[in-house]
Order: structure tokens, then sequence, then C-alpha cells
């Protein structure tokens, strides 16, 4: 029995079809608030990528309702499971979400762990992000970076790597399992959040491009490399980077907006014009009480050259390929002008 959390989110959603597409009994964690939208989306998605997963149905999950903030709503109801899958994470650059971030992130990995202890469930896998990583521009970063204390250029890096000790600590306590970071996360999913709104932005119209490059990697990849490598023993109380390419934010707005069928950014932004924008979004944000579009944080890096290296996955797992990042862009793209046209209809 596999337990999960983040089964409604973004990676969760993936890494719950192909747990059921192999059989396994999946319990998962969800939130009382949340709704399945975004889950059935991916498993309709994933179903025609995999034929053999065509009867993978949300009603073969055993759902349980709690959440990370309060462990005791569902601790008790772990009796069976031998593995987790710890996928649950709060998101966000907007400095306000500082106290959420550490509650959620680090607090709630520090408690998944301990329950994993205390309850004598022996593995557990660990979705983290590059995030943690100390990173530099115009260099490649991989596993060998990991001696070095990151620069945290936010709340979310810190409170991952802060969750990523904890983890550490249960694997000197005896657990099994590994610790994977992916770069930024695209697939499908809802377009409206976290990092798929990339894809909405340029879809109204964006005008302007960072002059930076990023990792790219597809929510697909990072669910089927963290499967495959709990199944190798041999590598647990490892770390994985997960990225598929690197890619310029101009060579991947360009080819969202074709694949869209749109006009693409043709202005390339300056650093000093992204500080001025950040500083224009905090000062909106504190007004509206919105979340800021674009924060201190995420302008510096978007002209910053930041790219990571899968060498170690590929090197212990062979056959494992990654998708390439314009069929994910495709395949997106697709989903969304087929949610466009069915709205238009309606």
């Amino acid at each position: 029995m596999i337990f999960l959390t983040g089964g409604t989110g973004f990676v969760g959603s993936y890494l719950l079809f192909h747990l059921l597409k192999k059989g396994v009994k999946v319990r998962a964690l969800k939130r009382p608030e949340a709704h399945f939208r975004q889950t059935e989306q991916i498993f309709r998605y994933l179903a025609g990528k995999y034929p053999q997963g065509r009867a993978v149905s949300l009603s073969q999950i055993e759902w349980i309702t709690g959440s990370l903030e309060a462990p005791e709503s569902f601790q008790d109801q772990l009796s069976g499971v031998d593995t987790i899958y710890h996928a649950a994470a709060l998101v966000s650059f907007d400095p306000r979400d500082k106290n959420k971030l550490f509650q959620t992130n680090y607090a709630g990995t520090r408690d998944m762990v301990d329950i994993a202890l205390e309850y004598n469930i022996p593995r557990l896998a660990y979705l983290s992000s590059v995030a943690t990583l100390p990173r530099r521009d115009g260099k490649i970063t991989d596993e060998s970076d990991i001696g070095e204390l990151p620069d945290f250029g936010s709340a979310y890096a810190e409170s991952k790597y802060r969750a990523e000790m904890e983890v550490h600590r249960g694997f000197a306590e005896g657990l099994q399992g590994v610790i994977v970071n992916p770069s930024i996360i695209l697939g499908i999913g809802d377009f409206t959040r976290g990092s798929l709104k990339i894809f909405d932005t340029v879809r109204k119209g964006l005008k302007f491009y960072p002059t930076g490059s990023c990792g790219m990697v597809d929510a697909d990849d990072v669910a089927r490399a963290m499967i495959e490598l709990m199944n190798h023993e041999a590598l647990f109380g490892g770390r994985f980077v997960l990225n598929s390419e690197c890619i310029s934010w101009e060579n991947l707005f360009n080819m969202m907006a074709s694949e869209m069928h749109i006009a693409a950014p043709k202005i390339a932004t300056k650093p000093w014009q992204a500080s001025i924008y950040w500083r224009i979004e905090a000062l909106k944000s504190l007004l509206t009480g919105d979340s800021p579009i674009v924060t201190k944080e995420t302008a510096r890096a978007s002209y910053q050259d930041f790219c990571y290296s899968s060498g170690k996955l590929i090197r212990l797992l062979p056959d494992f390929h990654f998708t390439p990042i314009s069929s994910t862009i495709r395949d997106a793209a697709q989903e969304i002008l087929s949610a466009s046209s069915n709205s238009t209809i309606k």
C-alpha cells in the first residue's frame, strides 16, 4: 500500500495515474476543500497517452481527508502502508507567504518523516526542487553541488531546503528512499496556477521576454522517474536532478506562441526594466491584496542563465528517457486550444 500526499495537485496526479496503472493500491491525502478537476483532466490526458492505463479511475483510490498542517487528521489511517510519496507542497514566491511556506513545506515534511519512523513505514520518496541547489549564472548545476549551502533566493527555496534536511534525517534514522529535484515543471494541468500559468500569460498576449534561460522538465517524466527510482534499492539515500533540457525564455515563449497560433513576444527586457517591473507589481499587490505576477526573486532569475544536468539519473537508469520540451508544449497547447474551443461552442 502506498500513501501519497498532494494527490489532487499537479505532479501528484501524474504519480497517482502511474501507480494505479501498475496495479498498486494507493491511499491519497486531500484537503477538505480540494476538488478533482485537475486530477480528472490529467487522467484523461494520460489515458490517451498510455492505452494500458485507460481503465485507471479515481474510484480506485482510497482518499483520506486531512492536511499536512494537521498530521493528526490522517496519521492513524496509515496501517498497511509501506511507501510514502510526499508530493504535497506550497509553491509561492510572494514574500507574504513565508510563514505558510515553512508551515507546509518544512514542518509538513518534518512531520511526515516522523510519522514514517513512528509507524514503521520503511520507504519515502520526496519531491523537492532545483531551487534548493546552489546554482550560479552560466553554470550547469548537478548533484555534485550539494555540498555547498545555496544562496536562498526565496522563502520557497529555503523552506524546501529545510524540508530536505528532514528527509536526510529520516534516511539517517533508517528510512529508505530518494529525493528528486525537478527544474521548472510543465505539462497538462491547471493552466491558471503555478508553473503552468506561463502558458496562460503567453496566450493572453505577452509582449516582452526576459533574456535568461532555465531548465524544464515534463511532469510525466517527474512521476515516472520517482517511481522508477523507488524500484531500485541500490539508489536509496540519493538525490536526483530531473531536467529534460535547458532553454532560453525567448525560445520557450516562441514555441508556446507558435503552438497556440498567436504572436510571440518581440521585446527583450533588460535587468533594469525587470527591476522596475517587480517593484510596480509589489505596489499593486499591496493595494489589491493579490499575489504579484513577478517578484524580486523571479525577476532576478529571469535574466540569468540557470541550467541543470540529469546525467546521474541517465547514467544509473539508462533506459529512462526524458520527453522533449517541444512535445510537452505541443500537448499543452492542444489541451488549451481544445478547452477554449469547447468553451466557445458552449
